[in-house]
């Protein structure tokens, strides 16, 4: 467990034991996403929306010969 300045808080990998602790001892405590100190660009976060968007409304539509067709082409293509 480690008290970070920043935030004013104490920091701990969250553990089934901890959470025990915690509980018995009536502590409050909330926990927090480890990747939230290094956040996704939203210009990120856009481009991952957009290919979902395109995944699920566009490719999964697509008859299953023709995306076949079209992998084994763009494979081909992009061989050395």
């Amino acid at each position: 467990m480690l008290w970070e300045e920043e935030s004013n808080r104490y920091r701990a990998p969250l553990t089934p034991g901890l959470v025990a602790v915690l509980k018995d001892k009536a502590i409050q405590w909330e926990a927090e996403n480890a990747s939230r100190k290094n956040p996704v660009p939203a210009q990120k976060k856009v481009q991952l929306e957009t290919v979902k968007r395109w995944f699920f409304q566009d490719w999964k539509k697509i008859e299953p010969k023709l995306r076949t067709s079209i992998v084994e082409g763009i494979s081909v293509s992009l061989a050395p």
